[in-house]
């Protein structure tokens, strides 16, 4: 109390002297009040437990004689000779079939609960009434139709799970065209696993519901049946005709009712007195619920009179005073918790506790301005490694990219087209070191920065690549390469005006292509600085396209990053970026570019240079390629050998992605197996879960659960519990100890648990399953 009180000191300073007064009017009147209250529930808890158990007594016996009449059914041989029959209108087995239908007329059916019953067949798709024969889709169309469910849903539900004297709640049904409320009693026929057919006995709602009608259940009480699962069998409430269907529309479910009898005191939530009986034939709970007010009527009357004086004295000021209270401290309250998170301590302990909070609300304020300084310090760091990597080539992945991308505040990704640009300066590409040189230069490129920064805006950012060369990433927007090569074009031209106009200089203006990836950023730069090279060699200022330059080269194309892509990609796996590299390389070449034999050669080796270096860096075996290259090297070296070569050549470097590939998938075996044999070695520990497994394999959680998932399409919990219920089956029919030992034995800390884990998967009880012995005599279970 003590604690609760220094938690909430604000709020308790400022009600407590309201509270010292209605404590003191309302005494007396409490004593009276709780007596006579006492008095009245005890009567009223004692008539509905005597109602409720004469109902349990009653239903109990009206169900065993239905389960001996389904015990009957199923233990007859006529009946049960027909589950094998798939074709049951040919030859003798018509006057089977009508012999075995005439057999259930002779079955008695006194008891008045039973408002009918059938037999279905699954493999001959029949239903046997004692008056008729139906075929399935014909007697759910017109003799029994459920609401809210389709003729498969149906079908599915009765005839594909195993039923062993199954009851099902309460449910609208359109019988014979006329709706009814009906209980369903099912039986399958056959074993689990191999159910042949279903014995169903319906139950008219309307006879258990007068058996309920006994409990008072006036101005919204309630009465009702609930199973072992908790489910509404029936129910009565006092609006008159409707049903109370689902278990959370009822005031207490199953597991809130503790041993076998008792009764549940009203609460804020549910202001309800609740008497209770379990059956001990099957298990139900019988349940009465009248609301606070109808038991304590009187006592009520008692408690107006004496209320009412200290409304009209107290109630408004202590509600306002309350209110305000509540509202006041409610925000410092929560300002002092979140401020003990913080800084440790019990901090609500000062006296002063607005003092309190401006200073440690002035500590956090001063240490997120330093926070925020250091991430803006940091920040331009990170944006110019981050262009490095990926003007270089070393980001291969578009994921990556765009993650990084966003990491680093560049939202670069989900752009249709990306452009490299080189801007140069011109007038410095051969400073010496001079210091007024160098201060003029940074002067220079400063200017250049924020002109080009105002002219970009959101559509692209800068890059210092040299003291004067700035690259300029672009994100263009327009879906078609055609119109975003128009909007680089425009763009470059503005800045170039701007240039003139503002800065007094005419830069170079160096465009590389235009390509749908970001990663393919790398490949734009590479042509962009080509474009600058041809135009510093015509030393012609303006802008410069890749586009625009001669084709017809002498030299070969295959600049460094375009090998440290190829390595790139090899190393990751990623044959496709392996494939459009080469097609880059042959284009460049073979289709651009018309080469003399000396630069082939070059070529040639040099392509294989990067083979070699490749296939060491992997630790691959190279002298079936020191062979090759043996062939090569003195034979004439032309258009046709180049190409064959090139071909070589990316079947070599494919062959490495496949082994980086293969890696990659038994570093994957290797982990699953980790994890299989940890469920396997450690299933019996009651704290195994997805947290626990994570934590001892040094992984995450989220991957762990979506790692187990794509490798075995399973969930973890779902593995899990298959792996506890092989065990548990395994010491049912092997051992003679307790379930509850068990359960234990197998990681389970409750009975409870165990027990509904058991019969979700196996569809009955671990009790029955160990008597049936169903594992011993070689049938398959459910879960095999």
């Amino acid at each position: 109390m003590l604690r609760i009180v220094e938690r909430n000191k604000v709020f308790v300073l400022m009600v407590a002297p309201y509270l010292v007064f209605l404590v003191l009017f309302m005494s007396v009147g409490w004593i009276v009040q709780e007596r006579t209250t006492e008095l009245l529930r005890e009567e009223s808890v004692k008539v509905n437990r005597s109602l409720l158990e004469q109902s349990r007594t009653t239903l109990d016996r009206r169900l065993a004689d239905i389960d001996r009449i389904a015990q009957e059914l199923y233990s007859d041989s006529r009946l049960t000779r027909l589950q094998d029959i798939e074709e049951p209108f040919q030859g003798a087995t018509t006057y089977l079939l009508l012999d075995t239908q005439k057999r259930l007329a002779s079955y008695s059916l006194y008891n008045n609960f039973v408002f009918d019953y059938f037999i279905l067949y699954s493999r001959s798709g029949l239903v046997l009434s004692d008056d008729t024969i139906y075929e399935m889709p014909k007697f759910y169309d017109h003799v029994m139709q459920i609401k809210g469910q389709s003729y498969e849903e149906w079908r599915s539900r009765w005839m594909d799970a195993y039923y062993s004297k199954e009851v099902l709640p309460a449910g609208q049904v359109t019988y014979n065209r006329q709706p009814y409320s009906l209980v369903t009693v099912l039986q399958s026929i056959g074993n689990p696993g191999f159910q042949k057919g279903v014995i169903a006995i319906l139950i008219d709602n309307k006879e258990i519901q007068k058996l309920l009608g006994g409990v008072d259940i006036s101005d919204g009480g309630i009465a009702y049946i609930l199973d072992e699962q908790g489910r509404v069998v029936s129910s009565v409430s006092s609006r008159s005709g409707e049903r109370v269907a689902e278990a959370e529309a009822i005031p207490v479910s199953r597991g809130e009712l503790i041993g076998g009898e008792g009764v549940l005191e009203p609460t804020r939530s549910r202001p309800m007195f609740v008497t209770y009986t379990t059956s001990e034939y099957n298990g139900w709970t019988y349940v009465a619920a009248q609301p606070e007010h109808v038991i304590l009527e009187k006592a009520d009357y008692i408690k107006t009179i004496f209320m009412t004086i200290l409304v009209f004295a107290l109630g408004g000021g202590i509600a306002i005073s309350c209110w305000l209270a509540y509202r006041s401290s409610r925000p410092v309250q929560s300002i002092l918790n979140q401020l003990a998170n913080r800084f440790g301590g019990d901090v609500g302990s000062r006296r002063d506790i607005y003092r309190l909070i401006r200073d440690k609300l002035a500590i956090l304020m001063d240490n997120n301005d330093k926070l925020e300084s250091q991430l803006k310090e940091q920040a331009p760091l990170l944006r110019s490694a981050f262009a490095e990597r990926l003007l270089k080539g070393d980001i291969t992945d578009p994921e990556e990219a765009a993650a990084q991308s966003s990491h680093v505040g560049m939202e670069l990704a989900g752009a249709p087209y990306y452009a490299a640009v080189i801007v140069q300066l011109r007038g410095y590409e051969r400073l010496s070191y001079h210091a007024d040189l160098w201060q003029e230069l940074g002067i220079v490129r400063l200017r250049f920065k924020e002109l080009l920064a105002k002219a970009l805006g959101a559509r692209g950012l800068l890059h210092d690549m040299a003291a004067d060369q700035i690259v300029l990433l672009f994100a263009l927007s327009d879906a078609r390469e055609g119109q975003c090569r128009q909007e680089l074009a425009q763009l470059l031209e503005q800045l170039y005006a701007r240039a003139g106009e503002e800065a007094e200089a005419t830069p170079i203006l160096a465009a590389g292509g235009v390509y749908p990836s970001l990663i393919e950023l790398a490949r734009s730069f590479e042509e962009a600085r080509q474009a600058l090279n041809y135009s510093a060699w015509r030393n012609q200022p303006g802008i410069i396209h890749y586009d625009d330059t001669p084709r017809e080269h002498h030299l070969y194309y295959y600049p460094p990053e375009l090998q440290t892509r190829l390595i790139n990609c090899a190393a990751a796996g990623d044959e496709q970026g392996v494939a459009r590299l080469f097609d880059e390389l042959r284009e460049a070449n073979l289709t651009n570019r018309h080469l003399t034999i000396p630069m082939l050669r070059l070529l040639f080796h040099e392509v294989w240079g990067t083979v070699f270096k490749l296939y060491a860096k992997a630790g691959a075996e190279t002298q079936p390629l020191l062979e090759f290259m043996t062939g090569r090297t003195d034979s004439p070296l032309g258009f046709e050998a180049l190409e064959e070569g090139l071909r070589q050549a990316q079947q070599a470097v494919e062959k490495i992605c496949r082994q980086a590939g293969d890696r990659k998938k038994s570093g994957n075996q290797a982990l699953l197996s980790r994890i299989t044999q940890l469920l396997e070695r450690a299933y019996a520990e009651q704290e195994l879960c997805l947290e626990s497994a994570a934590a001892e394999l040094d992984i995450s959680r989220v991957y762990l659960s979506q790692f187990f998932k794509e490798q075995t399409g399973e969930n973890f919990s779902d593995y899990l519990e298959k792996v506890r219920m092989n065990e548990a089956r395994r010491l049912l029919l092997n051992t003679r100890l307790p379930i509850y030992d068990i359960a234990l034995q197998v990681g389970y800390s409750s009975l409870n648990t165990f027990g509904r884990a058991f019969k979700r998967m196996h569809g009955l009880s671990a009790t029955t399953y160990r008597e049936s012995g169903i594992g011993k005599e070689g049938l398959q279970t459910p879960s095999s």
